[in-house]
């Protein structure tokens, strides 16, 4: 994980962009905006520990807590506000593996136009009708989606490189369009008023 050097607006002395406190005076700093896992401290790649994300996430809150800035400047609280809002997003990147997939392919992911998935989403949506009144047939197919997707994030790599982002991008379309799938399942269970058995 790499971190920049910046200075302190504070004390002036030197310190590392990737933490909210200055190293030396102990002083909230300006957020300059750090990438997800550089911001959290976690390696970079696909399989992470999701419990060391958690404790990481949760003792950065902690330090940033409103309370503790009660007594603190206006520009200390815009600060302690900036870390917030940065370390809620990245961890809402880093927790949800589609969200961690595509910030590992880091660029913008086009919207589902591979002929491919486009044909599977049809054939899948019209099964959905066709098996809309057998609650088995519904369960099934379901367990049949959630399988589809457990492949898919076995095959993505852990680390994704210049090479991969291709593969990636095109694992990351197949997971969106199944999490999208998957929630229009759900729906179409509670509209039914289906009950897992």
């Amino acid at each position: 994980m790499s971190s920049l050097e910046v200075i302190c607006w504070h004390c002036h002395g030197s310190t590392v962009d990737t933490e909210p406190f200055c190293q030396r005076c102990h002083t909230i700093l300006e957020y300059k905006g750090v990438p997800p896992f550089e911001l959290l401290h976690i390696e970079k790649g696909f399989s992470i520990d999701l419990k060391k994300l958690e404790r990481i996430y949760f003792d950065f809150m902690a330090r940033l807590h409103p309370d503790r800035f009660a007594r603190a400047s206006n520009q200390e609280k815009s600060f302690a506000l900036q870390w917030s809002s940065a370390f809620n997003d990245a961890y809402a990147k880093l927790k949800d593996p589609l969200k961690r997939l595509k910030t590992l392919i880091n660029e913008e992911v086009p919207d589902i136009q591979s002929p491919i998935i486009l044909q599977q989403a049809m054939e899948d949506q019209e099964k959905l009708v066709q098996i809309q009144r057998d609650h088995k047939a519904v369960q099934d197919f379901e367990k049949d989606v959630q399988k589809r997707i457990q492949d898919l994030y076995a095959s993505v790599p852990n680390s994704i490189g210049t090479q991969q982002k291709k593969e990636a991008s095109d694992l990351y379309l197949r997971l969106k369009y199944l999490d999208t799938l998957m929630r229009n399942i759900y729906s179409f269970k509670r509209k039914h008023a289906f009950t897992d058995s």
